[in-house]
């Protein structure tokens, strides 16, 4: 039996405290033994260390990994890695394949959208093109390649807050966008907090 990572989030720590418990009733059921806590409160952290989960993020320790993306419980931010990617793309020669490094972004809520996009851009150039999947890129496009691959540096300098309920502001704003090769559809909150992102090419025909 496989057990996926369960996050949740409540507007209190006796709240976060029951569904701790509770969990661990249930899974309990199943001779199962939950790991791996986290939470960026101090109380609930303490919580976890005192039932002995050794596999839990130790209080010291701000960083976590939360399904492919960094959390910061301290200053409650979700932040990101790129250097499995940049990594990838180093040991792999320059052809076709090399953009299924793209598929190894996990980005559920597009928060790197307005940068997958032009990978994404890129490959429907490069499909055009007829060119094998073991051929060299061409030179027309090498440059583009070349300067999306180099922005993978700044991905560590994206920072969102994780929480993003605006407890006094109960409207919220959307609006799409559309150009020659894409569209994009934004939703966010007046207070400005990021709350997802949809893009996509337009398909061709």
């Amino acid at each position: 039996m496989y057990v996926d990572d369960f996050i949740c989030g409540t507007n209190t720590e006796m709240e976060a405290i029951e569904v701790y418990n509770n969990a661990n009733a249930i899974i309990k059921k199943a001779s199962i033994t939950l790991t791996k806590w986290n939470s960026n409160s101090p109380v609930l952290r303490k919580e976890y260390e005192t039932d002995k989960h050794k596999d839990s993020t130790p209080l010291c320790d701000s960083s976590s990994k939360v399904l492919g993306l960094e959390w910061d419980t301290r200053k409650d931010i979700f932040s990101f890695s790129a250097q499995d990617i940049i990594d990838f793309i180093q040991e792999n020669e320059q052809t076709k394949r090399v953009l299924k490094a793209v598929s190894r972004i996990f980005d559920p809520l597009g928060f790197l959208a307005p940068y997958l996009i032009q990978a994404k851009v890129l490959f429907q150039d490069l499909w055009l093109t007829g060119i094998d999947w073991d051929k060299p890129i061409p030179v027309e496009s090498q440059s583009k390649w070349i300067k999306w691959h180099e922005q993978l540096k700044e991905f560590p300098k994206i920072q969102i807050t994780r929480w993003y309920i605006c407890t006094d502001v109960e409207t919220s704003h959307g609006w799409e966008l559309y150009c020659f090769r894409l569209y994009c559809l934004l939703i966010k909150f007046t207070e400005c907090l990021w709350f997802c992102c949809v893009s996509q090419v337009f398909p061709f025909g």
